[in-house]
C-alpha cells in the first residue's frame, strides 16, 4: 500500500506551480482543481483498499440495486460417448444486499491552494482516506463475524485464551484453515483480524513464513501469509469518539466466495462558500453508498480471543 503522506519535493514544487497557473476569478478553473483533489482521495481510497482481497467486490452504477445473483446446481456426470449428456438444472439466487450511505464534508481556504501550500491538502487526502476506508472495514468485519455464532451447528466457530501459548493458537488457526479447505472446494481467501488479536503470529518461527512476507510483516504490519493464505491485519480505525471500529477479540477465516461487497461508484459535490464578492473556501463534500453480506456462513470460521 502506498503511504499517501510521504510526499516528494518535486510533488509539492509541481503542485505549487499548478496552483499558480489556476485563474481563481474563473469559476470553471476553481471547480477544476476541486475536482482534482476529490478524484485524488478516491484514487488513494481505491488504492489502499483491501476488500478484494477479502470478498468478491462488484461497482454498481448511481440508482441501481446493488445485487448478486449466485447459480447452483451445475452438475459433472459421465456418460458414453455418443450418448446424451445430461443437462444441468440450474437454480439462480438473487441476493439483494442492505447498502449504508457515507460521506466525507470539509472546507478548504482557497488562499492556501493560491499559495501552493500542499501541506493542506495532504492532510486532507490523508484523513478523508482513513475515513472512508474505516467505514469500509467496519461493515466487512461487523458482517462476517456476526455471520457466526456460539450456537452455530456446522463446527466453525472455536475459542482460545489471550494468554494461550503460540502453538495453542497455532492449533486453532490450523483447525480453521482445515474446515474451510475441507467445506470449500477453492479454500481460504483470507484470515482477518486486528493488529493485536494477530501480533503473535510471527512467533511461529520463519518455517512458516517466506522471506518476502517477513519483510512486507516489518515495513508495513498489515500484510502477510501463513501456510499460503494471506492475513490481513485490519488497522485501527476509529469514529470521532475514538471507539475502535475494529474489535480485537476475533479472528476470522473468509473462504473463498463467501462473502459479496457491492459499491456505487462515488459521488461528488463542490460548493463555494462566499463572503461578500470574495471566494473564501471550498465546501466540498463526497459520497459513496455500499453493502456487504455473507452469502455462505458455513465457508466462515471464526476464533474468538476471550
Amino acid at each position: 500500500m502506498k503511504k499517501k503522506d510521504r510526499i516528494s519535493p518535486e510533488e509539492r514544487q509541481a503542485f505549487a506551480e499548478k496552483m499558480k497557473a489556476v485563474n481563481w476569478r474563473d469559476p470553471e478553473e476553481r471547480l477544476a482543481v476541486a475536482t482534482d483533489i476529490i478524484k485524488w482521495v478516491i484514487d488513494d481510497v481505491y488504492d489502499d483498499d483491501i476488500i478484494g482481497m477479502i470478498a468478491d467486490v462488484e461497482t454498481f452504477n448511481e440508482g441501481e440495486e446493488v445485487k448478486f445473483h449466485i447459480l447452483e446446481g451445475l452438475i459433472a456426470y459421465i456418460h458414453e460417448p455418443g450418448s446424451f449428456a445430461p443437462r444441468s438444472v440450474l437454480t439462480k439466487t438473487e441476493v439483494v444486499l442492505p447498502t449504508q450511505l457515507v460521506s466525507v464534508a470539509t472546507e478548504l481556504d482557497i488562499g492556501q491552494l493560491r499559495s501552493g501550500r500542499y501541506g493542506t491538502i495532504n492532510d486532507l487526502r490523508r484523513r478523508a482516506t482513513e475515513a472512508l476506508l474505516g467505514r469500509r472495514n467496519k461493515l466487512l468485519w461487523e458482517t462476517t463475524y456476526g455471520a457466526v455464532t456460539a450456537t452455530a451447528t456446522d463446527g466453525n466457530y472455536a475459542t482460545f485464551a489471550s494468554s494461550a501459548t503460540a502453538a495453542t493458537k497455532r492449533a486453532a488457526i490450523d483447525a480453521a484453515l482445515t474446515y474451510v479447505h475441507d467445506n470449500n472446494s477453492q479454500g481460504p481467501k483470507a484470515i482477518i483480524g486486528r493488529y493485536t488479536a494477530l501480533d503473535w503470529l510471527p512467533d511461529l518461527g520463519t518455517s512458516y513464513w517466506s522471506d518476502r512476507m517477513l519483510d512486507e510483516i516489518n515495513r508495513t504490519g498489515f500484510v502477510g501469509e501463513y501456510k499460503g493464505v494471506p492475513v490481513i491485519r485490519l488497522r485501527s480505525y476509529k469514529d470521532e469518539d475514538e471507539n475502535q471500529f475494529i474489535s480485537a477479540s476475533n479472528i476470522m477465516v473468509i473462504g473463498d466466495a463467501s462473502v459479496k461487497f457491492g459499491i456505487v461508484s462515488p459521488g461528488l459535490e463542490v460548493y463555494e462558500q462566499l463572503n461578500g464578492t470574495t471566494t473564501r473556501g471550498w465546501q466540498i463534500a463526497f459520497w459513496e453508498s455500499y453493502g456487504c453480506a455473507v452469502i455462505q456462513p458455513k465457508f466462515l470460521y471464526r476464533i474468538v480471543i476471550s
